[in-house]
């Protein structure tokens, strides 16, 4: 979608939180620890998380890295994996302030590479306890220009692999006899139907149906799966808030009257990571500032 949006015009999309594709899927694991200081962001008060083993897929820019950085501030260790070698070390050596922080290259569009990173994880930290699946990405067009690559890349990462580091980690975890919470990253644009993201929305939707789906399967095991659901949120990965007006024109549509920012989803993921949400299962948060409600 390259147009401009309409003044007034909420626009729908959270992020594009996955590295290009044809990045190298290498297995290698960097990894630095440093001191929390005290002016670290805190989305929740206290250390919600002290103690607690994430993987964060995607977690090297736009949300992921905002969860990251929040998870981090909140008490636990954290793996990022990314695609991008270069900027994967940059966001673990800008991190290491926070806490104990690792970074692990994959795609996570094998299949594969699912139960890799979940080993790595482990091998690494001695165990897994959250996982946020945000790696994701945006190809908008509407039905009469989209092309099968349009439509492939998306399924792919955004379907395919939540679908499949989920199950990965879950099988760790009912392996281990081990409690745990998954989160999953939909979008208000899998609620709604804006034009120009079908595909978009279409498996957007799809995770937040998968989401319910694996609730009720992994909740025997004492496993929470939720789905956190972004609005519009203001980085540099979001595409469609960066032609000249397009971020006030979303604000102006927005109930709340401004974009949301990746610390609003971060706070939700770190509620939803948190022992506060042990009887919440198979639920949908949205953070979007009020769009889906209204309409």
């Amino acid at each position: 979608m390259s147009e401009e949006p309409a003044a007034g015009v909420a626009l729908p999309l959270d992020a594009v939180s996955a590295e290009p594709p044809g990045a190298d899927g290498g297995a290698e694991v960097t990894g630095v620890s440093a001191p929390v200081p005290a002016s670290s962001p805190a989305p929740l008060p206290g250390s919600p998380l002290a103690g607690r083993i994430a993987l964060i897929t995607g977690g090297t820019q736009g949300i992921g890295l905002g969860v990251a950085e929040a998870f981090l501030a909140a008490g636990a260790r954290v793996a990022v994996v990314g695609r991008d070698k270069a900027k994967m070390d940059a966001v673990v050596e800008s991190l290491a302030p926070l806490g104990e922080i690792i970074g692990i290259q994959a795609d996570v569009t094998v299949v594969a590479e699912a139960a890799r990173i979940v080993s790595a994880t482990v091998d690494h930290f001695g165990g897994l306890d959250i996982l946020a699946t945000v790696a994701g990405v945006f190809e908008g067009a509407p039905l009469l220009d989209a092309t099968e690559a349009d439509y492939d890349i998306q399924f792919d990462l955004n379907v395919k692999g939540t679908y499949f580091c989920a199950q990965a980690a879950a099988r760790h975890l009912v392996d281990q006899g081990r409690r745990g919470k998954i989160i999953t990253v939909g979008s208000v644009a899998g609620l709604r139907a804006f034009p120009g993201v079908s595909v978009y929305g279409a498996t957007k939707a799809a995770v937040g149906f998968l989401t319910q789906v694996l609730a009720g399967e992994l909740a025997p095991h004492g496993i929470n799966v939720n789905c956190v659901v972004p609005g519009s949120i203001d980085m540099p990965t979001n595409k469609l808030l960066s032609p000249p007006g397009a971020a006030e024109a979303s604000a102006a549509g927005t109930p709340a009257r401004r974009n949301g920012l990746p610390v609003d989803v971060a706070a939700a993921a770190v509620y939803l990571a948190s022992d506060s949400a042990d009887f919440v299962h198979g639920t949908s948060l949205v953070v979007d500032g009020g769009v889906a409600a209204v309409g």
